[in-house]
Order: C-alpha cells, then structure tokens, then sequence
C-alpha cells in the first residue's frame, strides 16, 4: 500500500477525467476485470459504455491495491482498434492521444521480480512484440530497459517518440519478467 493511502484511509478513488494530455493512471480498480472493463475507464477516459481504455494484448496481468503486476504482458492504452495487431504497412494509426508534439512518459516502479536480466518497454503505436510492426518501423519501441537497473520506489521519466495526434502507448514486460507499476503519466 502507498503512503497515500493510509492518509485516504483506504485506497485512492481511480483517476476519471476526459481522455488528454496529461494523462494519468494510478491502478485503483477493485481488481484485474474491472481495470480492463469500460465500466473502470472507457476511451472518453471516464467509466463507460464504449471500448475500455486499457486492454490485455497477452500475458499475466494483476490490478490490486493501487497497483497493476506484468509478467511477460502487454497493455494498451487509448487504442481504438485493440484487438488488431499492427503492422509496418498501417496508413494510419488508431488511437486517442495527441502525441504529435514532444511528450514524456513517467512510471512508478514498486517492485521487479522473475528474471530482471529482461525488459520493461514501451512502444507507440505498435501493440506487438516485434518493434517493427508499427507505422513508425523499429522507433515505435522508444523505451527499453533491464528491471535490474530500475530501482523500486523510484519515479522513471522518458522522452516519447513524437508520432501523431491519432497515437496510442502500450507497455511490455519480455517474458518471465514481472514488474510492478504504483503509477503511469504521459504527458
């Protein structure tokens, strides 16, 4: 449990607020299916009808206690289209962020576990494991690092690969590695 939370009393009430930059995810669903329900946050960034906001590519995935668990998964988020895969030969993207213009991307890692010699990534516009399969080519995958050099408790900030104001983000952990987030900001 984060420090907040014992000044709530409880765990803090999940971000709702229209889809934009900034943007901010602090993992406060009840559990893993609601966090990936429309009825948690849909793309108007608000609990909804519509397609939800966040969605499981593949992998294991835990939402508890302010927190959300990956171990060799990937999320995406803001993509209208999330059940697609993309690919090099996409004419457009899918998304609902306005990355068009310099952007960063903050996380909060509570904990890494499994083998850290592995990766935590993330890729714009791009919702596979190959780097490539994006309208950006191998630049979709701006952020790569080993969990071994990330540092629990410790806040991460990264340049965002500028792409287009129909843009999506997800994250990956490669396999059998397992990291825990406290918070997500692009912005």
């Amino acid at each position: 449990m984060k420090l907040n939370d014992y000044f709530w009393g409880s765990l803090r009430p999940p971000v709702q607020q229209p889809l934009g930059l900034p943007f901010t995810e602090n993992f406060s669903a009840a559990n893993t299916d609601e966090f990936f329900s429309n009825s948690y946050r849909d793309l108007s960034g608000v609990a909804g009808s519509g397609t939800p906001l966040f969605h499981r590519v593949t992998g294991t995935v835990e939402v508890s206690a302010g927190q959300l668990t990956m171990t060799g998964a990937r999320i995406s988020i803001a993509n209208t289209t999330p059940t697609v895969s993309t690919t090099s030969a996409d004419a457009s993207t899918t998304g609902l962020l306005d990355l068009s213009n310099s952007y960063q991307v903050s996380f909060t890692v509570a904990d890494v576990t499994g083998n850290t010699a592995k990766s935590f990534q993330i890729y714009v516009d791009n919702n596979t494991s190959g780097s490539a399969n994006s309208i950006h080519g191998g630049s979709s995958k701006f952020y790569s690092v080993k969990l071994e050099e990330l540092i629990p408790g410790q806040t991460y900030t990264v340049d965002g690969l500028v792409a287009t104001d129909t843009s999506f983000i997800t994250i990956r952990t490669e396999s059998e590695a397992t990291i825990t987030l406290d918070e997500i900001t692009i912005q």
